[in-house]
This record gives structure tokens, C-alpha cells and sequence, in this order.
């Protein structure tokens, strides 16, 4: 059913909302270009407010309003995100998601009668499946009944949504307090699934959907965490942590997803800084100071991480199903910190008390590789391969643990599948060119390298580009 709903909407995202960036012309007025320059640099307080004085000049510029739209969403300026819509509405380019956000607006000001209209104007468009389930969250918002049958005959993908939503209609109807709150939330999550959805298809109408969304439920952790995303992919990664921070929900959840935001941006200093805040804080939990010893192995604190992961392991507080990833990490960081000795008894016993996670096995196999426990770790590195045989990562260590066994012609079938499944990775293209050259292939062990280099950090790239001069030194 869910192959088929990602199908149905698929085909009428096709139409439903335009590629908005890009469609306006060169403008000659020096403040528009400003402005231009402000949203693409970034300096969002700049764009927003030259973009709500340029539509105040030329109102009928479709292009601007459709400019305007964008940054006000991108910003997060409610106000200004109306506001073009409006005049998108009013000059007939007004894309799909537009009564969502009307009807948005109404609920956020009591005005149900309004937010009725605005749904009858979404079952004229394109995402006319949502409305059946949006008028039954109405219902539960105005003390009815919701029509749990509502969607007309013939339109799967209508049913398919509300019968997504039905229980949790159910029970928000049979509320006897706290209906418009349940209303709203339910509202959102619906938005937020409809976004998951377009996500998948690569559909530009997640953002408005999203930023509907936490309107009516700024504590949603799942819109808050895919506005995040959002806003991270289109360059806003400041933003996108400003908003986590604001997520009070899930506070672990967030901090995660801003760190990991921080750590891809190759900022971890910020990362490091946004972890140890929210270990500090005031009633943080495990939860953020696990991360916190994460975050640090990821920025060259192996011992600091060492230690947090070795006082999680004494908290009784910690669920006790984490404990193998408190090994791991411990392990590794002990390991990554030059003192084997003390972090290979650590690291076997996360591999014990993980029999099944390939992930857990092929981590502290690869680390028994590379600190001469060659048998040890290749028994774990191939029952790893028997639970994920298609997993890059896995094939690689695959075939790392035959060329450090001695047999590099069998290393290089492994690696060179794990080259075809994942052909950017740093550490499997540097693997291939060290078995290529090996077997005595030195033009194409360099060609190997050089594919290496193009993601290595600055650590690795100085290791590889004195590999394509001279070769392996070891």
C-alpha cells in the first residue's frame, strides 16, 4: 500500500508546485539586486526586509512575489511567507501548497470557518487527496464528528491517508478537553508525513508543508528535525541549528541532529560546542552526554571520548541495551588515543555483546586487522559479511583482511565490488590502490588513489598524495 501511495504521489507532484528559484529576470534597481545578493549570501534579516519593501513597489511582479515566497520560507518569516502568497494568489501563480498555509494561518488565529474554505480550495488542486483527512482533523478541532470515510470513491490515495490518520482520530475525538491541541498536532503530523512523502520524490513543496507544520505544533521533533534537514540542504545550516535549539520536545533528538548537521559542514568546534552545552545543561540526560563522547572521537579527543564513554558504562541510568555501543565507543577511542592494550579487551566484548550487528563486528574486526590480530578480525569481518553481504563498508574490510592475510588477488575482488557499490569512498579507494600496487598495477593503484583524494580530509589527502609520488611507504 505504501509502494503504491509513494506511486500515486509521485504523479500529481508533477504539477503541483514550481521549481520557484530561478524564475524571476535581471532587475536593474540596484535595492532588488542587493536583496538578490543578501538572500544568496545567506543574510536572511536583509532579504526578508528587501524583499517586503519590493513587493510593496512592484506588487503585479510575479517572479518577485515567487522570490520573495521563497526566502520568507527559507527565513522562517510567517508574515512575509503569507504575504507573497497573497499576491502569488491574486496574480494566478499561486503553487499547490498555498491553501495549506491559509488554512494554517486561519487555525492559528480560532477562525475554523476560514480554515474550511481554505481545504475546499486545496480539493481543487492538486494535492486534493489531503483534504479528507485535513476536514476530519477540522471536525476533531471544532467539537464534531470526524468522517472517517470521507474520501470519494475511486480515489486511492485519499483513502490511503485518512486511513493513516483514522486511529489517531479516533482517539483525539473521544477528547474531552484539549481537542484543538490534539487537532493541531494531528493536523501537523499529517503535514509532516505528506513532506516525508514529497521528500522521497525529490518534490519542492516539503518546505512550506513543514514550516505549516510547526506553526500548529512548534514541538513537533519530527517537522522540527526535517525542517533542519531542509534548510541545511538549501545552505542554512546556521539556521536550521537555531531552530533545534527551540525544540524542547526531544531534546536529545535535536541536539543529535544538530551536531550531525555541524560535524557535515566540517564545523567541529561548533559541533563540539553544541554538544558540551546540552550535556551541561540542566537536567540533560544520558542521552546528550553519549553524545558529547561521540562528538568528541569525531573531533581528535579520543581520550576525552574514552572517558565519557567510560563513565556511561558505570551510569545505572543508561538503557542497558546501549551498552554495546558504549563499548564500541570506547573501544575505538582507546584504540584511536594509541592505547591498544587497554581498548582491545573493550572492544572484543562490544563484539560479544552484539553477536548480530554487522556494523558493531566489521568495526572491531577492521580494528583487530589493523593492529595485527589479522585471523581474529577477518572471523569477524566475514560473519559481519554474512549478515550485510551488500554493504560497501563490509566488502571493503572484506577484502582488506585477505590483502593483509597475504592474499591480495582475492582482496581485489571484494574490493573492487566495494569500489562499484560506493565509487566516492575515501578509504575503499585508497584500500584498491594499495592492493593494486600490490599485484604490481602501479598506473592504476594511482588512478585509485587519485579517486581517494577527491573526499579525503586533510589527514588523509596528505597520506594519499604521498602515496600517487612514491607508493605505500609500508
Amino acid at each position: 500500500m505504501a509502494g503504491a501511495r509513494m506511486l500515486a504521489v509521485a504523479a500529481v507532484l508533477a504539477s503541483a508546485s514550481p521549481a520557484h528559484a530561478g524564475t524571476t529576470t535581471a532587475d536593474p534597481l540596484s535595492d532588488y539586486v542587493r536583496t538578490r545578493l543578501a538572500a544568496a549570501g545567506g543574510d536572511s534579516a536583509r532579504a526578508v526586509s528587501g524583499y517586503s519593501e519590493a513587493l510593496a513597489l512592484r506588487p503585479d511582479d510575479v517572479g518577485l512575489a515567487l522570490r520573495a515566497y521563497d526566502e520568507a520560507l527559507l527565513s522562517g518569516d510567517w508574515n512575509l511567507t503569507l504575504r507573497a502568497a497573497r499576491r502569488l494568489q491574486a496574480l494566478a501563480a499561486a503553487p499547490a501548497e498555498i491553501p495549506v498555509l491559509f488554512m494554517t494561518d486561519a487555525l492559528d488565529r480560532g477562525d475554523p470557518a476560514t480554515a474550511a474554505t481554505r481545504i475546499a480550495d486545496l480539493s481543487a488542486g492538486a494535492l486534493d487527496f489531503l483534504a479528507p483527512s485535513l476536514r476530519a482533523w477540522l471536525a476533531v478541532w471544532t467539537g464534531e464528528v470526524p468522517a472517517l470515510d470521507a474520501a470519494p470513491a475511486g480515489a486511492a490515495l485519499a483513502k490511503s491517508y485518512l486511513d493513516g490518520e483514522a486511529s489517531a482520530l479516533t482517539t483525539a475525538a473521544a477528547r474531552r478537553r484539549g481537542r484543538v491541541e490534539a487537532a493541531d498536532a494531528g493536523i501537523a503530523r499529517l503535514l509532516v508525513r505528506f513532506a516525508r512523502d514529497a521528500r522521497s520524490l525529490d518534490a519542492p513543496i516539503d518546505l512550506p508543508v513543514l514550516r505549516a507544520a510547526m506553526r500548529l505544533d512548534p514541538e513537533s521533533a519530527d517537522a522540527a528535525v526535517l525542517l533542519a534537514v531542509r534548510l541545511d540542504e538549501a545552505g542554512r545550516t546556521d539556521a536550521a541549528v537555531a531552530g533545534l535549539a527551540d525544540l524542547d520536545a526531544d531534546r536529545a533528538r535535536a541536539n543529535e541532529m544538530a551536531t550531525a548537521l555541524l560535524l557535515r559542514a566540517n564545523r567541529p568546534d561548533d559541533a563540539l560546542g553544541v554538544a558540551t552545552r546540552a550535556a551541561e545543561r540542566r537536567g540533560a540526560g544520558w542521552e546528550e552526554r553519549l553524545r558529547l563522547a561521540e562528538v568528541q572521537a569525531s573531533t581528535d579527543r579520543a581520550s576525552d571520548a574514552a572517558a565519557g564513554f567510560g563513565r556511561l558504562l558505570t551510569d545505572r541510568r543508561v538503557d542497558p541495551a546501549e551498552r554495546y555501543r558504549l563499548l564500541l565507543g570506547r573501544g575505538s577511542a582507546l584504540a584511536e588515543a594509541g592505547d591498544w592494550a587497554s581498548a582491545e579487551p573493550v572492544l572484543r566484548a562490544a563484539a560479544a555483546a552484539a553477536p548480530d550487528d554487522p556494523s558493531v563486528l566489521n568495526n572491531v574486526g577492521y580494528a583487530l586487522l589493523e593492529n595485527g590480530k589479522v585471523a581474529d578480525g577477518a572471523m569477524l569481518i566475514e560473519r559481519a559479511a554474512t549478515l550485510a553481504p551488500d554493504d560497501p563498508a563490509i566488502i571493503d574490510s572484506l577484502g582488506w583482511a585477505r590483502h593483509r592475510a597475504g592474499d591480495s588477488a582475492g582482496a581485489l575482488v571484494h574490493l573492487e565490488r566495494a569500489a562499484a557499490l560506493s565509487p566516492a569512498d575515501t578509504d575503499v579507494n585508497e584500500h584498491l590502490g594499495d592492493v593494486l600496487w600490490a599485484l604490481g598495477r602501479r598506473r592504476e593503484a594511482r588512478f585509485a588513489w587519485a579517486a581517494a583524494a577527491v573526499e579525503a580530509d586533510a589527514t588523509a589527502a596528505a597520506r594519499i598524495s604521498a602515496k600517487i609520488a612514491a607508493g605505500p611507504t609500508g
